[in-house]
């Protein structure tokens, strides 16, 4: 009897330095269901051998698929790949599903095309906007499930794909974790004397990193002991040299924000170990991973009342208005100056975290698969 096969596609996990948050997210929910035990072969296929994935996919006979570029890769050629190795159905990590080859389910994140899709526009990323719009659609129309990550993006997209409404699954990121930090301060830290906030992911209008910024200036002008801002996460050229960069030279102190860029999974262990909190201004999250991996590392944190955050928050976190300058600037002072609010956000905090974990992620998606491949 021939066997089962499911392709299940490695490369988003190596796109860190593009979309951290999509890049942890496919890294440890694809090896949770590498580990599994399940009634089927994975049919791994891998960019390269230098994929974080590729040594744990190794006993499963990876598929190499080079020298393409991301988007080509993953729509016109894993799909034949698949077919080709006699897969009976495709797992596409990312929104970006293949236009040929066998029937798939996909990870879905950006529900926030459909409700502040402005905000990619107005990041200088009309183009790509567009582009996961399409692939969206096309993805959502074609897939035999659809694996969102919250009840909220769920409900965005059922509203514009009703037909489809029943195939849309929430599966929940988990969070694990990231490895030891560096023994040493990373050498963008190593002049870092005092208390810091710390916010990571990449930087766009709908993060709201011009927001916390405007925010940040006016406390600086009006506390002198203020704690540094540390902004880690990739940063598009034209959006950091004409929205950020003049922040930046505005506020009082620019030494005393740094945006060391995209760092080492080390490296972000290390920043979560020793900053005094977290912040999360974003306008949209699909799910807001960072909030949930700085939970687990015991940081308070605050985050934006919008979207998914709630729902990952749960009552663990400091809660304010992204849009109302007044609210953010309320819960900054707050959770800077407030030592025993800072504790009780702690300890909710680590116990929210608990909630969530990768394994959880897995056997969910595990479980809908194999549902798939009983209509088969």
């Amino acid at each position: 009897m021939t066997p089962v096969r499911v392709g299940i596609d490695l490369a988003p996990a190596n796109q860190a330095h593009r979309a951290p948050g999509t890049a942890r997210h496919v890294f440890h929910q694809t090896l949770e269901l590498l580990r599994l035990d399940v009634p089927w072969q994975w049919v791994p296929v891998a960019e390269s051998r230098d994929n974080p994935l590729w040594p744990h996919a190794e006993s499963f006979s990876p598929i190499l698929l080079p020298g393409r570029r991301f988007f080509t890769r993953a729509v016109l050629q894993i799909g034949p790949a698949w077919r080709r190795a006699g897969c009976h159905l495709g797992f596409a990590t990312t929104s970006f599903p293949p236009l040929c080859g066998p029937p798939f389910v996909v990870n879905v994140f950006d529900s926030n095309l459909y409700e502040h899709g402005s905000t990619w526009i107005a990041s200088g990323q009309r183009a790509r906007y567009h582009l996961n719009r399409w692939a969206t659609s096309l993805a959502i129309r074609r897939a035999r499930r659809v694996f969102t990550d919250s009840a909220y993006c769920q409900k965005q997209l059922a509203a514009v794909f009703p037909r489809h409404a029943r195939n849309i699954v929430v599966v929940p990121c988990g969070t694990s974790d990231l490895g030891p930090p560096t023994s040493v301060a990373p050498e963008w830290a190593r002049e870092i004397t005092q208390p810091f906030f710390l916010y990571t992911g990449t930087f766009s209008e709908n993060k709201n990193q011009r927001r916390l910024l405007e925010v940040w200036s006016t406390l600086q002008a009006q506390h002198a002991d203020l704690p540094l801002l540390v902004l880690l996460g990739p940063c598009p050229a034209d959006y950091g040299r004409d929205i950020i960069q003049p922040l930046l030279q505005r506020a009082p102190r620019p030494r005393d924000i740094l945006q060391p860029g995209h760092v080492t999974n080390a490296e972000l262990a290390w920043a979560y170990a020793h900053a005094l909190a977290y912040v999360q201004p974003s306008i949209a999250e699909g799910f807001g991973l960072p909030v949930v991996e700085a939970m687990r590392a015991g940081l308070p944190v605050a985050c934006s009342n919008t979207t998914s955050l709630p729902e990952v928050g749960g009552d663990a976190v400091l809660y304010f208005d992204p849009f109302d300058p007044t609210s953010l600037r309320a819960a900054l002072t707050h959770l800077w100056t407030d030592d025993a609010l800072r504790a009780q956000l702690s300890d909710r905090g680590r116990a929210q975290a608990a909630r969530f974990t990768w394994k959880k992620s897995a056997a969910l998606v595990a479980t809908e698969i194999e549902a798939v491949l009983k209509t088969l």
